[in-house]
């Protein structure tokens, strides 16, 4: 069967060459196997990828609208004309594809503020251990408070290090 590269670009097969780039663009962002982690997301660029590649060049799209009236008549491209054309089936799909896009967005970003602040805590921790141990060497013994700041150190990065290696298992 021939696939209807209209529908699946969402656009009317009135579109000119830029509506076409234009929602290929924009289905290319949600649909990009890179960014959306569906199953199908991959089969689904590909099917986009086609779609874009036959109806942006004009030898090859006539070709295509010539196959399909041949194939299935002129009736499908004649009920589609209106500028209000919109793919009603797959609405819900193009929406969790967003959403699931946003999604990924906001991991990235709290993923590099764990990333800075997991990091800057590890520095501080390797710092205290230093200054704990310089402590200890230069200046007088006054007992267990003279351990305390190696001893903070110390316990900082223990517990820095295996929350990381528990996190770094997920």
């Amino acid at each position: 069967m021939l696939d209807n590269y209209y529908i699946i670009l969402g656009i009317p097969p009135t579109a000119t060459t830029e509506e076409i780039k234009k929602a290929f663009r924009l289905k290319a962002k949600i649909f990009h196997p890179d960014v959306n982690k569906s199953f199908n997301a991959k089969l689904k660029f590909q099917l986009l990828n086609e779609a874009y590649q036959i109806l942006s060049d004009t030898e090859k799209r006539k070709a295509y609208d010539y196959k399909w009236k041949t194939r299935y008549g002129a009736s499908f491209h004649n009920r589609h004309k209106t500028p209000e054309y919109k793919q009603p089936s797959n609405n819900g799909n193009y929406y969790k594809a967003y959403t699931s896009y946003k999604k990924y967005e906001a991991k990235i970003e709290k993923t590099f503020v764990d990333d800075f602040l997991f990091y800057f805590l590890i520095i501080i921790g390797v710092f205290s251990v230093i200054m704990g141990v310089l402590h200890l060497i230069y200046k007088e013994w006054r007992g267990i408070d003279s351990l305390s700041q190696l001893v903070l150190g110390l316990w900082l990065l223990y517990l820095l290090l295996s929350g990381w290696r528990y996190i770094a298992k997920d």
